[in-house]
């Protein structure tokens, strides 16, 4: 196949008609007249003419192809799978490979490691390329930091061999390949010294592989797409999605039960899974479930009492083709007894505070010690035995409000302040946050105040979905820096409330939904110092203004917020997903020097030395529990875990991949198919411009030598 590069010049072949004009023009111009003594001629003239009319002919024919090749020259032919071309004979070209190396190319098939199977088809396309070439190798998550003039060539061995090498690994990271494939966009706009320009896409297409916005490829050069492919069909996965604690408090000294959620991906048969449960590498259970294709189930494995402590809680399944997904952990955080005093300046019936409360500080593993009492402490001694203060009424003396306060900062207790229902103190009858903080003379510059869902309130008798229902935790802390990292539910799950939204409980770090009767129920966290002192604007514990005290999240929200207040240790996002920044969040200005972190495969990292009030750790490539040291001892920790949707293998659909490359050539190369002819035979060949002017001076010397010829024989 021959195309041009230059093809308006074709327009000259015009001019390959000149000397066909001048042939016939030229038979016009002798006359012919008999005399007769040439007569006898005749028979000797006949044969002779026969002989020049073939010359004549001939000389027609290279001359008119003389011309047409002169044209063709500058037109710049070039010929493909031609002539004998081989892979690496062809137009410079500027190819930019994109390699998928997120955790679902860590699957094994029967040909191996997909990962491995898309490298190997990576580095026999790059053995095509010749010295004019110029290429770049992306993985998926360096779209963003791909440089326009940074580009290797064919020439560069030790270059080319080491950017290979470097990407033959997949990670544990969930990333899609839109990035890195305008990223691509931009270096071809780079590459004007090139005639031909390509895009690689080495993938397991899976679905949303290219991202979830549409893709912007625009260019000022054409450009050719391959999409070469892993799989020659869908493959199966078995996966364990979630593994938390339903519906109960964490309690030291109470056995546990533990719910892991598999899910199974793809088609075939049925599988028989068996959860297992880990408790720092140590086994504690054990269930049993089978999972059919695309659904999925969920597993209760009780566990053994625990001691107060932080524990890595792993569930884990037998290893299938893609064994990243078959483990997740939590973070298990077991708290120790707070010593709560409950300040209740009028007591309220039902006592639904004092109630719940109670209800914590049962037994000997009780997660608190109460003390009820109806004044304020206002005694040094008073403070030694307490760690939590939670004042239910706030019409105290102005002067005793302040020296409470005052040692609360300076002795960094918690401190939870709720404004009762049955305040006789006008000043605090409205029970708006800004008067119950004006008595306690906290800032209001500080923190931030929001309510309890997004956009007010669901009643009773109109409950909505998640998305648009009043959500506890997901917004509550928003304008608050560390407690919206998190999310208060941090430790356990919860079923459904009674009249909401359907399903299993929410995760331990998301969102709760919440009906509720009154009107706008505030919070708000102010740190004084190091001491978190949290602020309602409303009576919780009034069925009038809150629904809460009748659900059974009352509870566990006031032991929720009882250990966040308790805890004088970092706070920090405890379920991240691989590859985020983990937000690490000090009560106030700490001294980090003796800080450091303790990851999965022993790694360690030393925190900077220095004040600081948050610190923003990256290192979280590896899936597992993080540990923060201080001094050798713990005082928190996260846990980091791969990103479920890289447990579903199923393909992207064809239409969608077709449609996001609108406007631009595409080529879907199956894992089957042989890569010499889909790509080879695509691209442009050889120019051959050189060729046809050594054809020409041929064809001119062979034109003279008709020519002279002739002129010798006339």
């Amino acid at each position: 196949m021959i195309s041009f590069l230059n093809p308006i010049v074709l327009f000259g072949l015009v001019a390959a008609s000149v000397p066909l004009i001048i042939h016939f023009l030229s038979r016009f111009r002798a006359q012919q007249r008999e005399f007769s003594s040439l007569l006898l001629l005749r028979e000797v003239q006949s044969r002779s003419m026969r002989k020049l009319k073939i010359r004549q002919l001939l000389l027609l024919i290279l001359r008119t192809l003389i011309i047409a090749l002169l044209v063709l020259a500058p037109a710049r032919p070039v010929v493909r799978g031609l002539f004998g071309t081989g892979p690496a004979d062809h137009l410079p070209t500027a190819a930019v490979f994109i390699l998928d190396t997120s955790a679902s190319t860590g699957f094994v098939h029967e040909k191996g490691p997909v990962i491995s199977f898309l490298t190997q088809r990576l580095k026999r396309i790059m053995g095509w390329m010749n010295p004019a070439d110029r290429f770049r190798i992306l993985t998926a998550n360096e779209g963003f930091t791909a440089e326009t003039d940074s580009w290797l060539s064919p020439g560069e061995g030790p270059a080319q061999s080491v950017s290979v090498s470097e990407n033959m690994a997949s990670s544990y990271r969930s990333t899609s390949l839109g990035a890195s494939l305008e990223a691509a966009s931009r270096l071809l706009q780079s590459a004007t010294d090139v005639s031909s320009r390509e895009v690689y896409l080495f993938t397991d297409s899976q679905s949303g592989f290219l991202g979830p916005d549409s893709l912007r490829l625009e260019s000022a050069f054409p450009v050719r797409y391959y999409l070469v492919e892993a799989h020659d069909r869908e493959p199966s996965n078995v996966a364990v999605e979630s593994v938390g604690l339903p519906g109960e408090l964490v309690l030291p000294g109470s056995p546990l039960k533990v719910t892991v959620r598999v899910a199974h991906f793809g088609n075939g048969e049925s599988a028989q899974v068996f959860p297992r449960l880990y408790l720092d590498n140590r086994l504690v259970g054990q269930g049993e479930a089978v999972v059919g294709p695309g659904e999925k189930e969920s597993v209760v494995v009780e566990i053994p009492p625990l001691e107060p402590g932080i524990y890595e809680l792993a569930a884990q399944i037998d290893a299938d083709g893609l064994a990243a997904d078959n483990q997740r952990a939590m973070l298990l955080k077991v708290p120790s007894r707070v010593r709560m005093v409950l300040v209740e300046s009028h007591r309220t019936e039902p006592d639904y505070l004092g109630s719940a409360l109670e209800v914590l500080a049962k037994g000997p593993s009780a997660p608190i010690k109460l003390d009820r009492r109806a004044t304020l402490p206002l005694a040094t001694s008073e403070f030694a035995g307490a760690d939590l203060f939670i004042i239910h009424g706030v019409s105290f003396q102005a002067s005793q409000l302040g020296t409470f306060l005052a040692e609360v900062t300076r002795r960094k207790k918690g401190l939870f302040i709720i404004p009762c229902a049955r305040e006789p103190d006008e000043q605090v009858h409205a029970r708006s946050f800004n008067s119950v903080a004006a008595r306690f003379d906290l800032p209001l510059e500080l923190g931030g105040i929001t309510s309890f869902g997004k956009g007010g309130f669901d009643s009773p008798e109109m409950p909505r979905t998640a998305a648009a229902s009043g959500a506890v935790f997901a917004s509550v802390f928003d304008a608050i820096p560390g407690l919206e990292k998190l999310k208060v539910f941090a430790l356990r799950r919860l079923p459904p409330l009674q009249g909401g939204t359907a399903g299993s409980g929410q995760a331990a770090a998301g969102a709760w939904d919440l009906q509720t009767k009154g009107g706008n129920t505030l919070l708000r966290l102010i740190r004084r110092g190091s001491a978190n002192v949290l602020v309602a604007a409303s009576d919780l514990a009034n069925p009038n203004e809150c629904e809460l005290p009748g659900t059974p999240l009352f509870v566990p929200l006031l032991h929720s917020l009882i250990m966040i207040l308790a805890d004088q240790g970092p706070m920090v996002n405890p379920n991240l997903r691989v590859g985020e920044k983990a937000t690490i969040y000090f009560r106030g200005n700490v001294n980090t020097s003796s800080m450091e972190i303790h990851g999965p495969e022993e790694t360690r990292f030393l925190l900077p030395p220095g004040e600081y009030e948050k610190i923003e750790f990256k290192e979280t490539d590896l899936p597992g529990v993080y540990r923060i040291y201080d001094s050798q001892e713990i005082v928190e920790a996260f846990c980091v875990g791969l990103d479920p949707k890289e447990a579903d293998l199923r393909f992207e659909e064809k239409n969608i991949i077709k449609d996001s490359f609108v406007d631009n050539e595409l080529k879907i190369i199956s894992a089957e198919e042989d890569l010499e002819g889909s790509v080879f035979l695509s691209r442009w060949g050889v120019e051959i411009w050189p060729a046809l002017l050594v054809l020409v001076l041929g064809l001119l010397v062979v034109e003279q030598v008709l020519a002279n010829r002739k002129e010798d024989e006339d």
